[in-house]
């Protein structure tokens, strides 16, 4: 009991707590709305308007540029040594850079998808992107500067609560009174489930920032974009990591077999549960104490994290499983056929777990580029993967695929951190070292 009470412990677990209380709501949503579109919009329908969102999601971090993350840990390091005055010369040069870059990607993609042919599902819906990925990106920059505050919590109710809130509430309206909505009608929704996100997201961060009577120092932007630049490539890497699985499917197979797969990637985030809630709080917590020089608390910090997590994940995983079938179906019966992709979306989480949390290590602590060095292996891995896979296997071998990628990209992680810090990430490193350090 005394050990129990001990994890229970310092910021990151009281943290996590109250971000894990969220992120199961918003989840929660997120499957609700996810089997509703599925049960409105059939197959062929979600492929069509998952498509689009992967499309905005790339985008947005695109013109992100790095800087939610970077955000995160900067504000951090702010906050850690109190300097105000350059924490908002810092974020007024951010969103200086946010502006011109939403202007070119917004440029970018009309000239891009003007040119491109894509089935005619993608076609009809794809201008919905342009409206969407800039209002997606900055929820997210404020996003990151309100973690970077120590807001683990307000930071995720916009995007992962309100807006699928806001997409349930109006798919219940329509399942109520037997409406029809079509991919357009759908987002539309999104778009004003985005609008609303935004307004609280924003007024929350520009709240919440410390204010100063000293006007905010110029923060170069020549130093922004190198500071930024390893954040945007994870960033890039890292959702298309998330994404390609839905791009490789739209690409090589149908619209029906994309959306096929789209409860696949609903229930992955299930799995993970535990571990995004824990690193909204660990993230910022690693960058404290690496800033102060306190490697041998970090240590203690990331021990009783990864031990946490994988038990919790496990047990999640476990219970997913259990109820697979079941889970498939209430997206309706066409999507149980993906079941066995399910067991290795499993198999890698579980990998994934017990690596440890090698990103937020990585990251946080300053070596980016050896984050950008391994998701572009296990990317790689993946596309190589899906290329052979997929065209036979369909959503199963999006599955495999992704399954490949995750396992090299977190081994290529682990050996850079092995490299730069006096520790053992990993679960194994964890049950060596049971001591309860302070957080």
């Amino acid at each position: 009991m005394e050990r129990f009470r001990n994890i229970l412990a310092g910021p990151i677990a009281r943290g996590t707590v109250v971000s894990l209380v969220i992120r199961v709501a918003g989840i929660g949503l997120g499957v609700v709305q996810a089997i509703m579109t599925a049960r409105l919009l059939g197959p062929d329908g979600y492929g069509a308007i998952a498509f689009v969102l992967s499309i905005s999601m790339i985008v947005a971090t695109v013109v992100l540029a790095g800087t939610e993350m970077l955000s995160v840990r900067e504000v951090a390091r702010y906050l850690a040594e109190r300097d105000f005055v350059g924490l908002r010369g810092f974020l007024r040069a951010i969103r200086i850079m946010l502006v011109g870059a939403v202007v070119l990607g917004v440029a970018a993609m009309a000239i891009v998808g003007a040119n491109l042919t894509f089935a005619e599902e993608f076609r009809a819906v794809i201008i919905y992107s342009i409206v969407i990925f800039p209002m997606l990106a900055l929820v997210l920059q404020f996003q990151g500067v309100l973690r970077g505050l120590g807001y683990t919590a307000l930071s995720q109710i916009p995007f992962l609560f309100l807006r699928p809130l806001v997409l349930v509430g109006v798919l219940t309206y329509c399942f109520a009174f037997n409406i029809g909505i079509g991919p357009g009608g759908y987002l539309n929704t999104v778009v004003v489930a985005v609008v609303l996100s935004l307004i609280l997201a924003g007024w929350t961060a520009l709240r919440l920032t410390p204010a100063t009577d000293t006007p905010p120092e110029v923060f170069p932007p020549a130093r922004l974009i190198g500071l930024s630049a390893p954040f945007l490539a994870i960033s890039v890497l890292g959702l298309l990591l998330a994404e390609i699985n839905t791009l490789m499917l739209a690409w090589w197979t149908t619209p029906e077999e994309t959306g096929l797969f789209q409860p696949i990637a609903r229930i992955a985030p299930l799995m993970m549960l535990g571990t995004h809630a824990a690193s909204m709080r660990y993230a910022p917590r690693v960058s404290e104490l690496w800033a102060r020089g306190e490697v041998d608390r970090l240590d203690a910090v990331t021990q009783k994290y990864v031990r946490t997590t994988t038990a919790f994940t496990v047990a999640m995983i476990a219970l997913i499983l259990l109820s697979g079938k079941w889970i498939l179906g209430v997206f309706g019966e066409a999507f149980t056929v993906n079941i066995a992709a399910l067991w290795w979306v499993a198999a890698a989480q579980v990998v994934n777990v017990c690596f440890g949390p090698v990103w937020s290590l990585l990251t946080m602590t300053g070596f980016t580029t050896g984050v950008a060095i391994s998701q572009g292996l296990g990317l790689a891995a993946h596309l190589v993967l899906g290329a052979i896979l997929i065209p036979e296997y369909q959503g199963v071998g999006a599955a495999m695929a992704m399954a490949g990628g995750i396992i090299v990209w977190n081994f290529a992680m682990l050996i850079q951190v092995k490299r730069v810090l006096p520790f053992d990430p990993t679960l194994v490193g964890a049950l060596k070292k049971r001591g309860r350090g302070p957080e």
